[in-house]
């Protein structure tokens, strides 16, 4: 038997990227259906109400920024709004490293529960119109703090509707709405991930069911938010946004007890590292000791015999190793071969998501210069036989439904297409892999965007 006979394993399998975690969970997971659902059912209500929360902040803050007490101009609005969502994407990484490495992902999201809670008890204070705002701006002088030498007059001391004054007490709405973003992120980044941990150990069948109804509910809370809440908001322009924001803080408060009532029906894994953070050690290792571990492959003795062997049929079995799997522990390294082969798979992943970027810089316009576009139109209605009508006559579409056409057409073809259209096609063989979706998905909202544009551009002429 050769020296190269001996390095290879008895057993030889094809495993798939998530093979490693979903034996695993299934040797962990020995809790009953009934539990299990229990489990599903909480983190889908909890995400409904974080939604509820989230988008009602999302989709009317320019409109809160630039009414009383504040009074924000517009350009000072958006760059608040901006802010905001970058924070609550950018975070998002960031808290789930956290909550891989360190703090869990239950405990990750119970404590941006917390810190949302906090965040958003600012918003019904500061919309509160018998609250002094004037005077929790003007406690602490932050402009002299940050510009002690500067001639300008400090911002807190002139009225929200000074031109020529930064944005009016905007210390306390970029401490509330850094709040909000982070904790949004944390909760985003975590709860898609647990919600997998407590089916995965079902299959990959139950898997993308419990993601249809994930997205689904994602989308049912906005359809609240922008639909209810939102309109709430600015039927009632002394008390609108107090109300808001005060229903919002219920649900957020209401997620939180949800999500730590059904803590004995989950399956709650501890933190084993953050995957980032392993796709770095073995990019790492595997470059550092590549060339060092080849050449001591090559130098041990009886490998040149291997190399010219007459044994041909043996040698064609032998597969040579990629550079990444000098990181696998059978070479040398000391990462388990499944998690050099989920970064393998990384390669593939990596062009699907570097093609959906332009897709959401598109996307997300929705929740901030189109919504800026629809602050700026006649979105009123009346009856045409009536003639003229008062001012109180007159029915104001908030400029937020705007966005209610991709949440309502959502709600409506998840469950069409997962529950309906997709099994028969499968039953009559006609299988529609993924990839697929994605391309008709993006060649309708191509066609979409270019009719739009030549029936703007027809009108215009």
């Amino acid at each position: 038997m050769s020296a190269s006979d001996e390095r290879a394993p008895l057993l030889t399998q094809r495993r798939s990227v998530w093979s490693g975690s979903f034996y695993h969970s299934l040797l962990l997971d020995q809790r009953p259906a009934l539990k299990k659902k229990i489990s599903c059912i909480a983190i889908l209500l909890t995400e409904i109400f974080e939604r509820i929360a989230f988008y009602s902040v999302a989709g009317n803050l320019i409109l809160f920024l630039n009414k009383a007490p504040l009074e924000w101009i517009s350009y000072d609005a958006s760059n608040a709004v901006f802010i905001f969502l970058g924070v609550s994407h950018l975070s998002a990484p960031f808290l789930g490293w956290v909550a891989d490495s360190c703090l869990g992902r239950f405990w990750t999201i119970s404590l941006s529960f917390v810190m949302y809670i906090v965040g958003y008890a600012f918003l019904p204070l500061i919309a509160h119109p018998d609250f002094d705002v004037t005077s929790m701006c003007a406690g602490i002088n932050w402009w002299h703090i940050f510009a002690p030498d500067s001639a300008t007059t400090a911002p807190s001391s002139l009225s929200p509707s000074s031109p020529t004054s930064a944005p009016y007490c905007s210390w306390l709405v970029y401490f509330a709405l850094s709040l909000i973003a982070i904790a949004s992120g944390g909760v985003k980044s975590c709860i898609a991930p647990f919600g997998a941990d407590q089916v995965m150990a079902d299959g990959p069948a139950v898997m993308r069911t419990f993601f249809s109804w994930f997205y689904w509910c994602v989308n049912i809370g906005a359809l609240v938010a922008l639909g209810g809440v939102v309109y709430i908001q600015i039927e009632d322009s002394r008390y609108g946004f107090y109300y808001g924001y005060l229903i919002s803080s219920c649900c957020l408060v209401g997620a939180l007890l949800l999500f730590v009532a059904a803590k004995w029906t989950y399956l709650c894994k501890p933190p084993a590292g953050s995957v980032i953070s392993n796709v770095f050690r073995i990019l790492r290792e595997a470059c550092k000791s590549r060339k060092h571990r080849v050449t001591r492959a090559c130098s041990r003795p009886g490998s040149a015999a291997d190399v010219t062997s007459p044994d041909t049929s043996a040698s064609a079995t032998l597969t040579v190793p990629s550079w990444l799997d000098m990181a696998k522990v059978q070479y040398g390294g000391g990462f388990a071969e499944a998690m050099v082969d989920d970064v393998k798979s990384l390669g593939s992943i990596l062009g699907i998501f570097v093609a959906f970027v332009p897709y959401w810089m598109v996307y997300f316009q929705m929740e901030t210069t189109y919504l800026m576009q629809g602050l700026h139109m006649r979105l009123e209605h009346w009856e045409p036989d009536q003639g003229e009508c008062s001012h109180h006559d007159v029915f104001q579409i908030p400029a937020a439904w705007l966005t209610l056409f991709d949440v309502i057409f959502l709600i409506l073809l998840i469950p069409l297409l997962s529950q309906v259209i997709y099994p028969v096609l499968d039953k009559h063989g006609f299988h529609c892999p993924l990839l697929l979706r994605i391309v008709l998905g993006m060649h309708v909202i191509l066609r979409a965007v270019t009719s739009w544009y030549a029936m703007i551009e027809s009108t215009s002429v």
